[in-house]
């Protein structure tokens, strides 16, 4: 009998370094060849690594079950807990959710076989893009609400015009970038096999 059907059935978890499926009772990862000594590596492959090491790649399921959902839930509870403080702001809580899901997102480009580097560029847009479209679209119903109100001057200085430009073109770009990466992310399956960030998450390994 072949070391694949002796451990068929064997319990997996994922390994510290490169996120591959690493059987229990494995001394080393049998896709990278990590180890710590005599301790096995899969003693190392707990949550502090899945939300910390930008290493390795993750599905589509663990990035919603162990990514998305969970820091949206801390993020919200975080938001209505200031909420009732004199610095409430729903800020603090957008930047903890970016802040947790980073390391799911780059895990995900990686599953994709793409640079988790693509990111920075797009979170730095969306930390510009989104505030200035909230100001312009508080300032433009500010008047049938009666609340935020802007006057004249300042919609055509040049701080209200740069506003009411990045919101707008800036806003169209933010949106499109905003679809195909989420796309790509929450509902595209990796590439099938190992590629370049390590091996399949949906693949066992063979005969560890």
């Amino acid at each position: 009998m072949s070391g694949a059907e002796q451990n068929q059935g064997m319990p997996t978890t994922q390994c510290s370094e490169c996120g591959g499926n690493v059987s229990t009772r494995a001394p080393t990862c049998p896709h990278c060849g990590t180890s710590k000594e005599a301790e096995p590596v899969t003693q190392r492959a707990d949550l502090w690594t899945l939300y910390t090491s930008l290493k390795g790649r993750v599905s589509r399921k663990t990035f919603w079950l162990w990514f998305f959902v969970p820091w949206y839930i801390v993020s919200y509870i975080v938001s209505v807990l200031l909420s009732f403080t004199p610095f409430s702001s729903p800020w603090p809580g957008t930047g903890l959710f970016w802040l947790g899901i980073t390391v799911g997102l780059v895990k995900r480009l990686h599953d994709r076989d793409k640079s988790g580097k693509q990111l920075l560029p797009y979170i730095l847009m969306t930390w510009v893009v989104v505030p200035a479209m909230v100001v312009f679209v508080m300032a433009a119903i500010g008047p049938m609400t009666g609340g935020f109100p802007i006057d004249e001057e300042f919609e055509s200085s040049f701080t209200g015009q740069a506003i009411a430009f990045v919101a707008l073109y800036g806003g169209i770009v933010w949106s499109i970038w905003s679809i195909y990466l989420w796309s790509i992310i929450g509902f595209r399956r990796g590439t099938e096999g190992p590629n370049r960030y390590g091996p399949d998450p949906l693949q066992e390994p063979a005969g560890n």
